[in-house]
């Protein structure tokens, strides 16, 4: 959800997170080892409609159902302060 507020919302991100997603697709940084989050970038990717969707995608991180996400939680209390921010 942060992602998409934000990366919607904003050109500079989104050609930030493209050359971001290039770089380290490209110099193999989190092909191996400990930091091996090349799942995860091509599951942004897949997210934010950089690259096609697979058939079988899924966002295993995507929370659709509001009773998750309570008027309360930090994350939506800075959410609607920075929505208020930019008003």
């Amino acid at each position: 959800r942060i992602v998409h507020h934000y990366f919607d919302h904003n050109s500079n991100w989104n050609l930030l997170i493209r050359w971001g997603i290039s770089f380290c697709n490209q110099s193999g940084v989190f092909d191996q080892g400990p930091h091996a989050h090349a799942p995860i970038l091509s599951l942004m990717a897949q997210e934010l409609g950089i690259s096609e969707k697979d058939s079988d995608f899924q966002n295993p991180f995507k929370v659709d159902r509001p009773e998750f996400i309570s008027s309360t939680d930090p994350f939506q209390k800075a959410l609607r302060e920075e929505e208020k921010r930019r008003k």
